[in-house]
């Protein structure tokens, strides 16, 4: 994730009813949606901006530097720890701090969260925050987090945190269930996945009063 400064999302605006998108016509460029620094386009005036970050990998190397590391074991082809990733990420770009604090794995990605302001943010979480040994049979890659690394998740502030991919079984049924705790436990909201099916489908609602 140190790379996600570099993502932008598509910003899409609904004011008194009207359903309209900027940037989409005449090659325009973010630059022309955007008012920096706090603002893009007409925030505070009937315009929703939303935050939309996928695949949130916080496992395998990642979990490693951060000041609570997990087991790094893994169970791939070409790796069996997860601190061969950190090995290469320093030979590709140099030295990796240990310990990363908690912010380190966004990048310049929590300043300019700042400055854009989003009304609501999202991010979908690919990794099972557990200490399970339970790695699922017959999947070539398993993503796990230390417990102790979430407010890592945490320093972007989620409204949500997506839950329905391919990785949120990674770990089995224990390892959903410790994701879920630890998710609830530092005050972010899960969505899409849960302890049964009713939960799973729950929506989850997001206060965007800035806006409106």
């Amino acid at each position: 994730m140190p790379g996600a400064a570099r993502v932008v999302a598509r910003i899409s605006g609904f004011r008194r009813g009207e359903e309209y998108e900027r940037g989409l016509e005449g090659g325009s460029s973010v630059a022309t949606c955007c008012r920096w620094p706090g603002r893009v386009g007409e925030v505070g005036d009937g315009l929703l901006t939303l935050f939309l970050c996928g695949d949130v990998m916080t496992g395998r190397g990642v979990d490693q530097v951060l000041p609570h590391p997990g087991d790094p074991e893994l169970r791939e082809r070409y790796a069996g720890d997860a601190r061969a990733y950190v090995r290469l990420a320093e030979r590709a770009h140099g030295r990796i701090p240990r310990q990363a604090g908690f912010g380190w794995p966004w990048g310049d990605a929590l300043p300019v969260l700042e400055d854009v302001a989003p009304d609501v943010r999202v991010i979908n979480l690919e990794t099972s925050i557990t200490r399970s040994r339970d790695f699922a049979p017959g999947k070539a890659i398993h993503y796990r987090m230390s417990p102790g690394n979430v407010p890592c998740l945490a320093a972007a502030r989620p409204d949500a945190c997506a839950l329905a991919n391919n990785h949120v079984l990674d770990f089995g049924r224990r390892g959903l269930q410790d994701t879920l705790d630890a998710v609830s436990g530092a005050g972010l909201r899960a969505v899409g996945a849960g302890r049964d099916a009713d939960q799973a489908r729950r929506p989850s609602r997001c206060p965007a009063a800035a806006a409106w």
